[in-house]
């Protein structure tokens, strides 16, 4: 493992050593945590791409749409919980928190800000009347201009609540039942406040209070699986059974967990569907995925992989780019033909391609701008 300024680190779900400092000011990286990271952050490139072809109505789509997000963010919040440890003083913790979680929100949206007032401009209006309703959302939380930094404001939620709870319920299994309660009783109140939210004219989905009642259940079970997780790490064949058999269970219960054809669970929507097939089903995903994480370093030490992972939440935040712009547009005017490999084939070009156009600019923004983008400690 590569020794790191942990400075340097982007503390979230999506970039950040378990470790603490040594004595030298080094930690070392945890090389199967990077690669998982990384392969993380090309599913939801691959995933956005997906969702944005859903507007033309393929059929061959549903498949691979559905499968990816039945686990892919589920997989980043038990991440998170990777790296909690109890905080002494509860303002301060979420004052470093805000630092790293909202500021780089309001970064990345108005870094779009441009994009969003090109089309007004274009046809010679003010692009204002377009901007000003999304703006508004900021005030309950929800980054209307940068839709995909809704991670980052959930987790904020999330860890706030997680420094409460978490300190005081000691022992892994109490843990793990405590995250099971979280994510069953943050789906029935992301139904109930739906309703109740509609009938009185307030939006439910405020600050993703409900949602990160749900993502504080993941995160609780990252946590309580942690230590077990890199027990497996160093042996690669049982990396490889945790991958095979984890995503034989996805494989077999992500599309029961749908009360209709259309159905996609979708956190940042509140979709969940069946609580319990949808916790599993996240579940079983997710340890496939560091399963073939775990396999992947030990066997080839993937630097590719790495890299991205190190650069996941750089890479979150200029996604929007191609969630609101690029991939819309490509799939209204380019879209695939309707058969499962052509749509394939079509989303991991346009994901790969966007991966390499966005990679100029975050080394960019972790030279010069690193405290906007996560890094508030590291000098830019």
């Amino acid at each position: 493992m590569e020794a790191v300024d942990t400075s340097s680190q982007i503390l979230t779900g999506v970039g950040e050593s378990p470790h603490l400092p040594t004595a030298t000011g080094l930690a070392p990286r945890v090389d199967w945590i990077d690669c998982c990271r990384g392969i993380g952050i090309w599913l939801v490139f691959f995933g956005h791409v997906l969702q944005s072809l859903t507007r033309l109505d393929l059929v061959n789509i549903r498949a691979p749409y559905h499968l990816i997000y039945a686990f892919h963010m589920p997989m980043f919040f038990m991440m998170a919980g990777f790296f909690f440890k109890p905080e002494d003083t509860l303002l301060r913790s979420t004052g470093r928190l805000a630092l790293r979680r909202l500021l780089p929100v309001v970064f990345y949206s108005v870094l779009l800000l441009p994009l969003w007032s090109l089309g007004p401009l274009i046809h010679g209006q003010s692009p204002w009347p377009r901007i000003e309703p999304e703006l508004a959302g900021y005030v309950l939380g929800l980054p209307e201009l940068n839709w995909v930094t809704w991670f980052l404001v959930c987790l904020f939620v999330c860890e706030c609540m997680a420094l409460i709870c978490l300190p005081v319920i000691k022992g892994r299994g109490f843990q793990l039942l405590f995250g099971a309660i979280c994510i069953g009783l943050g789906a029935q109140l992301c139904t109930s406040t739906a309703a109740s939210g509609h009938l009185v004219g307030v939006d439910s989905h405020a600050w993703f209070l409900c949602e990160a009642v749900v993502a504080l259940g993941f995160y609780a079970i990252g946590h309580a699986i942690y230590p077990w997780l890199q027990g497996m790490a160093s042996h690669t064949g049982r990396a490889l059974i945790l991958f095979v058999a984890g995503m034989a269970y996805t494989l077999a219960t992500f599309r029961m967990n749908a009360p209709t054809p259309s159905f996609v669970v979708m956190m940042s929507a509140s979709q969940h569907g069946n609580p319990m097939s949808f916790a599993l089903t996240a579940l079983a995903g997710s340890l496939s995925i560091w399963g073939l994480s775990m396999a992947i370093a030990q066997a080839f030490g993937s630097k590719l992989l790495q890299e991205l992972g190190q650069r996941s939440l750089i890479l979150l935040g200029l996604n929007g780019v191609f969630y609101h712009f690029v991939n819309p547009a490509l799939a209204m005017h380019r879209p695939p033909p309707d058969r499962l490999g052509p749509i394939l084939v079509f989303a991991l070009l346009l994901s790969v391609v966007s991966l390499l156009a966005c990679w100029p600019i975050t080394n960019l923004l972790q030279r010069y701008v690193p405290q906007l983008v996560g890094q508030p400690q590291r000098r830019g």
